[in-house]
């Protein structure tokens, strides 16, 4: 009778191939399912980041609105101050680059005028500021208050039936705010009443 003679000096290259190829394979399907989720999260990540912007600028513009007696001026300005206004419109308008601004007119309690400015900057900021002068161009308190907008709309809204009116017209305001960070887009909008008009 012959016996078999055991090897058992270690794997043969055809095991060592194998094994090599499983790993492979399993190293391959725990990346892909990695790489998915990293880009899953990313895109979370955005959507949070935008909300939060988003649901902050739209609460700032409503309380300074409802507390304000309307808009008092919406236009483009540069270094020599207001070069197109567009309170006359009765359309929606879009404001979308730099340096397009709206702004709310408050009377105070000692019957002086404040008004509170929303300004386009750079990098799709919203900056807001203040001025005590009718032609805006002495502000203060100056800041970045939302990051990511891609434009903001507004039209006049009024409660009386079939009115067309002008924005210095208008009883209230609709507000729709357009935010975008790496290719992840949201929208929120609001209509807010001018209680002091």
């Amino acid at each position: 009778m012959f016996s078999a003679v055991k090897n058992n000096n270690g794997f043969t290259m055809t095991e060592l191939m194998v094994a090599i190829l499983i790993a492979g394979i399993i190293t391959a399907v725990a990346s892909a399912y990695f790489v998915g989720h990293i880009k899953s999260y990313k895109t979370a990540e955005n959507i949070v980041d935008i909300q939060y912007e988003g649901q902050m600028l739209i609460n700032h513009i409503s309380r300074v609105a409802l507390e304000s007696s309307g808009i008092y001026r919406i236009g483009k300005a540069d270094d020599t101050g207001v070069i197109s206004d567009k309170i006359d419109s009765n359309a929606k308008i879009e404001i979308n680059s730099k340096d397009e601004f709206f702004a709310f007119a408050k009377k105070l309690s000692d019957g002086s005028m404040v008004y509170e400015i929303y300004t386009i900057g750079d990098d799709n900021t919203v900056i807001f500021s203040k001025s005590v002068e009718e032609d805006l161009s002495i502000q203060t308190e100056s800041n970045v208050l939302s990051k990511y907008v891609d434009n903001i709309q507004m039209s006049p809204q009024t409660t009386m039936v079939n009115a067309n009116l002008t924005f210095e017209q208008s009883d209230s305001m609709g507000i729709n705010i357009s935010l975008n960070k790496n290719k992840s887009e949201l929208s929120f909008g609001t209509e807010v009443s001018f209680r002091n008009k």
